[in-house]
């Protein structure tokens, strides 16, 4: 594997900072029944990671006086995260296939961008009040679920997310159990939730004050502190959880003027406070999202041709090439506790048809193909 310059890039990376940088990369993956599909994503993977492993630029150069004369050191620092690569050329020897990519890689530092891909679908929750007596009585008490349909709307408005909005629950067994996710049935509520939605990720949060933040002279001061949490929709992880405040700059009592949820109440300096925070929740939310694997998984078997639960309204098209993989088993520990098993690639995947709402796709394997079943995910670039 060999990593080749672009013309001119030492010089530029030493006296300026790019957005993004594209650097080329040689990879290569062996070649498994005959799926030509699977190795060429496997290897651009391996091109991907390889260039953000070897990509360094000058951070600094100085030269030590010592006893032999001077020698010159120069600090280096990784340059961030891969954000597409392109196939420049490929080729396929002794059941091989290696190939020549373009990676461009985020600079270090800054916000990443991954490009046009399949959308990532987010399903919303509500998001509960930790301590609800903090609203007082014949005041609006509507936040949690408020709080998730303003979110499923600003998030779809972006356009950078599919939402799909469950903000008459949320997945935890109270607000001060959150983090931690109910089960249903020995299931993660987030799993089932992701899977009825068809949802690669679940959005949930609390309330976690409403109430007095200090005095100011004699005047208390509201404040607004909302915890917001990322789970992974196909393993029930938590990928993500980042704590959102504002002051809101009146008194205890919410006005009784004001009628959240109404257009007159964006303009209100609570609505202002209000809907500022969501705004940083939903950029960090995008921004958190934006890597991270597409996925989308198995919902019907026919022979090779398979249904997965992807379809137009997430923009993939047909051609689209995607590694099917499947998890070895559960196993259990000496004390009782269940891990989950490694999932591996198995087989590459093209989709050939495209409907509102599901896809048709076919195993690449010309030979040896494997048994898919229902469930089984599918992950892309």
């Amino acid at each position: 594997m060999n990593l080749r310059w672009p013309t001119g890039l030492l010089a530029a990376l030493c006296c300026s900072a790019a957005l993004a940088l594209d650097v080329v990369v040689d990879a290569d993956a062996p070649i498994i029944n005959d799926d030509l599909t699977l190795a060429r994503q496997t290897a651009l993977r391996r091109a991907m990671a390889n260039a953000v492993e070897q990509e360094a630029s000058f951070l600094q150069s100085s030269t030590l006086a010592t006893p032999a004369g001077s020698e010159t050191r120069t600090t280096l620092t990784p340059q961030g995260r891969a954000l597409s690569a392109r196939i420049l050329s490929e080729h396929v020897e002794r059941n091989r296939l290696g190939l020549t990519a373009e990676v461009t890689l985020d600079e270090a530092g800054k916000p990443a961008t991954c490009g046009a891909r399949p959308l990532r679908k987010l399903v919303v929750t509500a998001f509960p009040l930790l301590y609800p007596e903090q609203i007082g009585y014949g005041q609006f008490m509507g936040w949690p679920q408020m709080t998730g349909e303003e979110l499923t709307r600003l998030l779809n408005g972006r356009g950078k997310l599919l939402s799909a909005a469950m903000t008459e629950r949320f997945p935890f067994a109270s607000a001060d159990a959150a983090p931690e996710v109910e089960r249903k049935n020995g299931t993660s509520l987030v799993l089932h939730w992701a899977g009825q939605q068809r949802a690669q990720y679940v959005l949930a949060g609390i309330f976690r004050d409403f109430g007095v933040s200090r005095q100011a002279l004699v005047i208390p001061e509201r404040q607004m502190i909302v915890e917001a949490y990322l789970y992974d929709g196909i393993s029930g992880d938590l990928v993500a959880r980042r704590e959102f405040s504002k002051s809101l700059n009146f008194s205890w009592q919410v006005p009784k003027t004001l009628t959240p949820g109404a257009k007159s109440f964006s303009t209100t300096r609570l609505g202002e406070a209000y809907y500022s925070l969501l705004d940083e929740l939903v950029r960090w939310a995008e921004g958190s999202l934006d890597c991270l694997p597409f996925s989308t998984r198995v919902i019907r078997v026919d022979g090779r041709k398979i249904m997965i639960d992807t379809g137009s309204d997430s923009g993939i098209e047909p051609g689209a090439e995607l590694v099917l993989t499947q998890a070895a088993p559960t196993t259990t520990t000496t004390a009782g506790d269940s891990l989950p098993g490694e999932r591996s690639a198995i087989a590459g995947v093209m989709v050939r048809q495209v409907y509102p709402r599901y896809s048709v796709a076919e195993i690449t394997a010309r030979k040896n193909a494997p048994v898919v079943k229902v469930g089984d995910i599918l992950y892309g670039l």
